[in-house]
């Protein structure tokens, strides 16, 4: 029986040693897989922290780090320094900069200063330039004029004749007999303004002013013509009819006769001026220079009383002397005529008004008096039918009532004139008595205009 046991227990003993020795082992196994588990865990830690310090480079033992520390700390001092000079180096280059700036704007400035004050004398320079050639040209065109005036005086000097005026001044003279007639019409014409106006006036009494105007006016009665007016000239037309008036008497009647002024003689021996007339017209059918050459020569001597004998010199005085009797017999005529419709009468002085208008008279007698003692032919042209206005014509101005702009202003051109507030003077042939065929302007025509469109 024992040794069953025994041998159950031989069995049970081995049995617990292997399973002793097995459980052993799966042990140490398991630890093994658990170092080895550690090792790679810590590995893995260590590679972390590896990487979080970015690759440093490992830390060397202390003598060596502390060189490197110095070194680097000198290194960063250096570089501080550097960093100092070069901010200053910094600062003074943009200070030199901007002190370049401002050099370049100040040499542009001066440069654009320079320029400007340069073309500006390039300008006066051309300027001076233009005006030394007019001045070149005008001393060579007077030089020619004296030379001119000096031959006729030497030829007349030698003829015993006569110096002839000059163009310039005769058209002086025009210009101061216009203004004349212009300054007495604009003083002594009615004035409507506040509500005045010409209603007063019956219809014969209008129709004999625009007849007083004939060759000077548009056919038509005197509303149809007043309606052909701006409203601004319509209010002046008792001054610009009188001054159109005054002028178709003195120009019509003692410009286009060359003997107008001889008829101031009653008594004097003398051919009276019509016969004068009569012959003169005459010798112009036979031989026309001839004509004209004994119709200056006459005049001249009339006016040169020291040349001739003393007979002819109390003619001559009393020539000179009647022209003002003529002015007062033309004034007097003119007053008494459709001009007195448009005078205002209420200044009480008719003597002054009278003795004004008769010192017109004189002096247009003594102007045409010197004219004619030229061989030119003087004509003072009348209104034609459906003559229209042109800017810039020599022969015709506007009345300063339409306000044109200078010759540039073309905006009346082609429109119909209205009236001749101053007939034109033209002078036909020369000195020489040639050339009767051309003509001067001595004075242009004053003119209304229509300036309906």
């Amino acid at each position: 029986m024992d040794t069953p046991n025994k041998t159950r227990g031989a069995f049970s003993t081995t049995a617990t040693s292997t399973t002793t020795s097995q459980a052993s082992d799966e042990i140490s196994k398991h630890t093994a897989i658990q170092n080895r588990e550690d090792v790679q865990q810590k590995t893995s830690v260590e590679i972390s922290k590896d990487k979080q310090r970015g690759g440093e480079e490992p830390r060397l033992p202390g003598p060596v780090e502390n060189k490197q520390k110095a070194e680097l700390e000198h290194l960063q001092a250096v570089l501080g320094r550097m960093t100092v000079q070069h901010s200053a180096l910094q600062s003074k280059l943009e200070q030199a900069q901007k002190k370049e700036q401002n050099m370049l704007r100040e040499f542009d400035k001066q440069r654009k200063n320079y320029h400007s004050e340069n073309q500006k004398l390039l300008r006066h320079l051309n300027v001076m330039r233009e005006e030394s050639k007019q001045l070149r040209m005008s001393n060579t065109s007077l030089q020619e004029t004296l030379d001119q005036i000096q031959e006729r005086a030497f030829r007349s000097m030698d003829k015993g004749g006569w110096t002839v005026p000059e163009d310039g001044k005769i058209r002086d003279n025009f210009r101061i007999l216009g203004g004349k007639i212009k300054k007495w019409a604009k003083s002594n014409a009615v004035q409507i303004t506040g509500g005045k106006d010409l209603n007063h006036l019956t219809v014969d009494q209008k129709q004999e002013i625009i007849e007083s105007l004939s060759g000077y006016c548009v056919p038509g009665n005197w509303d149809q013509i007043i309606q052909r007016l701006t409203p601004s000239v319509a209010k002046k037309v008792p001054y610009l009819f009188a001054h159109a008036m005054i002028s178709r008497d003195i120009f019509g009647g003692m410009f286009e006769n060359p003997f107008f002024t001889l008829e101031v003689f009653g008594e004097v021996d003398f051919p009276a001026a019509s016969q004068l007339t009569n012959l003169y017209w005459a010798m112009i059918e036979i031989n026309a220079a001839e004509a004209h050459i004994w119709r200056a020569q006459m005049l001249r001597i009339l006016q040169a009383p020291s040349k001739v004998s003393k007979s002819d010199m109390n003619f001559g005085g009393q020539l000179e002397a009647n022209l003002s009797r003529m002015g007062a017999q033309r004034s007097e005529q003119l007053l008494s005529g459709p001009v007195r419709y448009l005078l205002d009468t209420t200044s009480g002085d008719e003597h002054s008004v009278m003795k004004a208008l008769a010192d017109i008279y004189t002096f247009a007698g003594q102007l045409s008096l010197s004219v004619w003692t030229q061989r030119s032919v003087l004509g003072c042209p009348t209104l034609q039918p459906n003559i229209c206005f042109f800017n810039g014509d020599e022969t015709m101005s506007a009345h300063a009532m339409h306000r044109l702009d200078g010759e540039e202003d073309t905006r009346l051109d082609g429109q119909p004139v209205i009236a001749i507030i101053q007939p034109a003077v033209l002078a036909f042939g020369n000195d020489n008595a040639e050339h009767y065929e051309q003509h001067k302007v001595w004075a242009e025509a004053i003119v209304l205009i229509d300036e309906r469109k």
